[in-house]
């Protein structure tokens, strides 16, 4: 008997119902995919004071500087997911580091590792982070898992700072953003945010918005990247940038940098919790 003739012979009640409910399941299932992306595609404003921890160490960097080797060693046991990122990052730091030459005075280890960690594994989890506990300080006093990392990200990314202005482009997928009507045409991007020097590059990963940014405090991370054919430009949240066009129906930005910073947070870790407005 064929497997054809088998399944007719075989036809039951069960059979029909048991069609049904999969009808039923995957019209389900299709609707759940469409709430998803639907819900991932949603809008977000962009501001010029996000809830993001964003601080700058201004005045403490020093002060920072003598107690971040104790948090190190403390988050290296407490955060797994941060130690093994953190880890790797050192491994391959240990590679890179003789090959690369006229690295800024006061640049240490921790600021190359912290550099790969970024473009490695960890920058999900610790983009996350800084979102997490943007409300208060109290909430990244207790809250906060990467403060070693964030104080030697900002400081690398301060230390190679080249006051050079740079052309760089950046594609998001599934959020369309918009300028908030509170911000009166300026912006920031709050967390660290990755762009590329190559349109094509950033359009790779996502369309759903596309920025055009000219930067001035961003900083080109080629030669510390785990990927360097991300031609990959690191803009720190606090730089401040004019919209200068936005185009709602393919939410489309170009933004120039005002050459200016502004921050939620600074020096944090030395100051009394208390809420932020």
């Amino acid at each position: 008997m064929s497997i054809q003739r088998l399944d007719q012979s075989c036809e039951s009640p069960f059979r029909f119902n048991k069609y049904k409910m999969n009808q039923w399941s995957a019209s389900l299932l299709i609707l759940f995919v469409f709430q998803v992306k639907f819900h991932l595609a949603q809008e977000v404003q962009l501001s010029d004071n996000p809830e993001i921890f964003d601080d700058r160490y201004k005045g403490c960097s020093l002060k920072m500087a003598k107690i971040i080797p104790q948090i190190l060693r403390s988050e290296n046991v407490s955060n797994y997911i941060f130690s093994d990122g953190w880890r790797q990052a050192i491994d391959y730091w240990r590679k890179i580091k003789p090959i690369l030459k006229n690295l800024p005075k006061g640049f240490r280890d921790e600021h190359g590792t912290a550099l790969v960690a970024y473009t490695g594994s960890l920058y999900k989890a610790f983009n996350k982070a800084t979102r997490d506990v943007g409300i208060s300080v109290k909430n990244y006093k207790n809250n906060f898992q990467f403060k070693a990392m964030h104080y030697f990200l900002t400081t690398a990314i301060q230390l190679l700072y080249n006051k050079r202005k740079k052309l760089v482009y950046r594609g998001v997928r599934d959020i369309k953003f918009i300028p908030s009507s509170k911000s009166r045409g300026v912006i920031r991007f709050g967390q660290f945010t990755s762009s590329s020097v190559d349109a094509a590059v950033a359009i790779g990963f996502g369309n759903s918005s596309f920025f055009t940014i000219q930067t001035y405090f961003g900083v080109d991370l080629q030669r510390f990247s785990m990927y360097g054919g991300e031609k990959e430009v690191l803009i720190p949240g606090y730089e401040l940038f004019k919209v200068a066009s936005f185009d709602r129906q393919v939410h489309r930005f170009k933004l120039i940098s005002k050459g200016q910073t502004k921050s939620r947070f600074n020096c944090a870790y030395w100051k009394a919790s208390r809420p932020l407005g």
